[in-house]
């Protein structure tokens, strides 16, 4: 398996997931301040927004993770129907140049 990588051979990551881990980290950190703050005043709600803290600590990494393994996936497969469709001749001569210049809409093109 092919990775897009840079100069110094790291797998390279679309922007989008980087702003998504990013909004991710704001998110929780946001919630652990309010939760702090909360708590310091002695409201009574400082007992539920701890749990809702644990609970977002589990899940909203999760569901980052998760997309983040949909779109690997979904690349994976793209570069695999695209290598069986060059073997298989299948592919047009627009789609072979999309592919070559890095176009992401070579694949629709087959």
């Amino acid at each position: 398996m092919s990775e897009v990588t840079n100069e110094e051979n790291r797998p390279v990551r679309p922007k989008s997931h980087r702003i998504l881990a990013w909004i991710v980290i704001v998110l929780l950190l946001s919630m652990y301040i309010v939760t702090l703050i909360v708590a310091i005043i002695g409201n009574g709600m400082a007992g539920p927004m701890f749990m809702a803290c644990v609970g977002a600590s589990i899940v909203l990494p999760g569901i980052l993770w998760f997309h983040v393994r949909l779109w690997q996936m979904s690349v994976d497969r793209g570069r695999k129907d695209y290598e069986r469709f060059a073997k298989q001749g299948e592919l047009s001569e627009v789609a072979k140049a999309k592919a070559e210049t890095g176009d992401e809409d070579a694949k629709d093109e087959a």
